[in-house]
Formats: structure tokens, sequence, C-alpha cells
């Protein structure tokens, strides 16, 4: 089943340091879409802001269940998870 992210929010705001000393921002969102049948599906989003650029990274329609996903996404705000890994940390998380 293909998400089509129509509902984001903000669940965590994590600052912190790069590796070089410079000030990261990560954001983490809770997506989710109500299907018009079966249950609603819910996935995450990283935003991390350094430097005035930003990045941004999408995994859509991990779980059916909203507290799965909100224990997901404190995991990865614990564990400073980057757009860049998302993914991979999820994958192997599940």
């Amino acid at each position: 089943m293909t998400m089509k992210t129509k509902n984001r929010s903000l669940a965590q705001k994590v600052f912190t340091e790069t590796c070089r000393g410079a000030p990261l921002e990560l954001k983490y969102y809770r997506l989710w879409e109500e299907a018009p049948e079966g249950p609603t599906r819910y996935g995450a989003a990283i935003e991390a802001v350094c430097n005035g650029e930003a990045t941004h990274a999408e995994a859509p329609d991990v779980t059916s269940l909203r507290e799965e996903i909100d224990q997901l996404l404190r995991k990865l705000a614990r564990g400073t998870v980057t757009p860049e890994s998302l993914r991979e940390v999820i994958e192997d998380s599940l």
C-alpha cells in the first residue's frame, strides 16, 4: 500500500551539534493518512537544519498503530537520527 502523506505533526524536537561543532536542529514528525477503506497508516519524517541548510527524509506507511509510531519517533529522537539514516534505522527496528 502506498501512502500519500496528507497529515503531519511535530512529535519531537532536538538541538544538538554535528561532529564539527555546528548547531543542528532535528525535528521528528508523525505522518498519517486516513484511508477510505482500512486502517489509518502512520509514518515518520525527519527534518534537519544546520547552518541555514535543511535536509528532509520521510518513511511513510510504517505501521497502522499510532502507539508504535510514537514509540519509534521517541527512539529516533533519543538517538538523534538524521534524515540520511532514517530508512536504515527504521528497517533495523522492524
